[in-house]
């Protein structure tokens, strides 16, 4: 309401992945990236992908943290299909118990990072509304049920890719 953007979008996503790889309860392999600029055109994911991608080769999915509201699993961007159509379907199973739906968006970090490591990715819902404007928020309740799904998501995720490593190559 005093017209300052608070920077809901991002932050409900960096203050999700600095919990999940200090979270003691998580026991699935976890590597993190933050990246600055994604609003104006991804630029710290690209930097990241032209020259550390060798950081990330032993990474079998990408999760972002970036969608507004309660109830997406962003699996196709606008530039990018994002997950495979089998992944898909798990993910959709996966998140009805939530409320949850797989859904297309526009454009955010993963696009760069699945297309660069050639792997599965999504952008999960980060409890925020009002994104870019002084009306900006944080909804506790939906950044919470965000991060329980994000505890679920990871060991189905691991056990996934364990159990059927000739699908964690991906492209679009």
């Amino acid at each position: 309401t005093n017209n300052q953007v608070i920077g809901a979008d991002d932050k409900n996503g960096i203050w999700s992945v600095l919990r999940l790889l200090t979270d003691k309860s998580v026991r699935v392999p976890l590597s993190a990236l933050l990246c600055v600029s994604e609003e104006v055109g991804c630029v710290g994911s690209d930097f990241a992908m032209e020259n550390h991608a060798e950081w990330f080769k032993d990474c079998v999915f990408c999760m972002t943290i970036d969608r507004r509201g309660n109830t997406d699993i962003i699996t196709e961007n606008c530039d990018i299909v994002l997950s495979s159509d089998s992944l898909q379907k798990k993910l959709a199973e996966w998140g009805k118990p939530f409320g949850l739906r797989t859904t297309t968006g526009s454009i955010s970090d993963v696009s760069n990072i699945v297309k660069s490591l050639e792997i599965n990715g999504i952008n999960l819902f980060a409890g925020y509304y009002g994104a870019h404007s002084g009306s900006e928020y944080t909804s506790m309740r939906d950044l919470a049920k965000s991060y329980k799904f994000q505890l679920e998501l990871l060991p189905l995720l691991h056990n996934h890719f364990t159990t059927k490593p000739d699908e964690v190559k991906f492209t679009d």
